[in-house]
Parts: structure tokens; sequence; C-alpha cells
């Protein structure tokens, strides 16, 4: 363990940090360990965290999580409309091949016929 000092909000906290950085655990917020922490440096780090956007509202949040679902609701039935007008341009094409498959068909008589006769 290393003992720091870390200088937040005009308040020197001192606070142990684990030698593994990666090892962060459930007194964290916003990545910054809390334990030992003074609460004006913890209402400086909400403070931060909030003009950062981190934090925001729950009615910020509601509306955005509704403007997301209209916007995810627009491009299913997009999708949708774009799958009917697929499914019927290959029904067109179904009929213009068999229309060339007859096409086809008569012009070989209409050779074998000339060849013939």
């Amino acid at each position: 363990m290393i003992m720091t000092k870390v200088l937040l909000g005009g308040v020197l906290a001192t606070q142990v940090v684990p030698q593994v950085l990666a090892a962060i655990d459930d007194n964290t917020i916003g990545g910054f360990p809390v334990v030992g922490l003074t609460a004006p440096t913890i209402i400086f780090i909400a403070v931060i965290m909030l003009m950062r956007g981190d934090i925001v509202a729950g009615k910020v949040h509601r509306e955005r999580v509704d403007e997301i679902k209209q916007d995810r609701d627009y491009w299913r039935s997009a999708h949708g409309v774009s799958e009917e007008a697929r499914e019927t341009a290959l029904r067109q094409v179904d009929e213009l091949v068999e229309g060339f498959k007859t096409v086809e068909a008569i012009a070989n008589g209409i050779r074998q016929a000339a060849r013939e006769g």
C-alpha cells in the first residue's frame, strides 16, 4: 500500500491507494477513491462530475431515453417499410424473369423453325 496526498477542491486529502491501480473496488465515485475523503472533497467531485455530464438529472435522463426509444421505433418501422419494398421488388424481378423465359422460348422456337424450314 502507498500513502498519497491528493489536492481536490482546495482540500488536501490523504488516501491509501493500492499499488495495482487496475483493482478499483466499490468505494469509488467516478474512479476517485472516497475512503478518507472529506465532505467538501466529495461535493467537489460530484460538482465536477455534474459539470462534465457524468451525472444528469432524472428528468433529463428520462427525456433522453424516450428520445432514443422514439428513434429506435422510427428506424424499426423504416426497416419494415424497406423490407416490404425489397420483397415487392423481388416479386417483380421474378415476374420479369418468367416473362423473359417465355420470350426466350418463343425466340428459340422461331429460330429452330427457321433452320428447319
